[in-house]
């Protein structure tokens, strides 16, 4: 077995933007890298890094994606990189790392999309995915609603991860194989 530590994180319109309470785009941009730097990941997913963004990350596999905003980088080789469901407003990307399946996923707030299509769509790969992949999403919608607590649980998936507002980690329910997660 191989243990990978894993950093997701969401940089809000590629560090170009900040909301009211968040610090300036760069300083956050510095801040990540230095979190990068210190605690030297295996594997790096980046949200929302469109055109023009920037992460100084010095691992040799990436892969990145800006017409959907993804950014993945890892110290093994990222192989079966593939978007799925191509027709949601940010197309799910799949990949695999080592013997691990992901599916990230960014489904935006209901008044940039069609929320009813896009939740369908991403059920219904979480249908056909295996036991040994993980799910990372910015589902946008808190734990407690309808298509986080029931419809995703109703299919066997689990979110590994105490609640964290919008951003999810899931694995299939009959599985544990995150070790750890801070």
């Amino acid at each position: 077995m191989v243990y990978m530590r894993h950093l997701y994180a969401n940089t809000y319109h590629g560090f170009q933007k900040s909301k009211l309470q968040m610090s300036p785009p760069n300083d956050r941009r510095i801040l990540l890298e230095t979190y990068i730097n210190k605690y030297h990941f295996d594997v790096i997913i980046l949200f929302e890094m469109f055109e023009g963004s920037f992460v100084n990350v010095s691992l040799p596999y990436i892969h990145h994606i800006p017409s959907s905003g993804y950014f993945i980088a890892s110290r093994y080789p990222i192989s079966n990189i593939h978007s799925v469901a191509k027709e949601m407003t940010r197309p799910l990307l799949s990949f695999k790392i080592n013997n691990c399946s992901y599916l990230i996923a960014h489904i935006p707030p209901k008044k940039y999309c069609d929320r009813t299509f896009e939740e369908s769509a991403f059920l219904q790969q979480l249908q056909i995915l295996d036991d040994q992949s993980i799910v990372i999403a910015d589902l946008n919608v808190q734990c407690e609603e309808p298509f986080v607590k029931h419809k995703i649980q109703e299919i066997g998936w689990n979110n590994a991860i105490q609640v964290t507002g919008v951003d999810y980690l899931f694995q299939r329910a009959n599985k544990s194989f995150i070790q750890h997660i801070e």
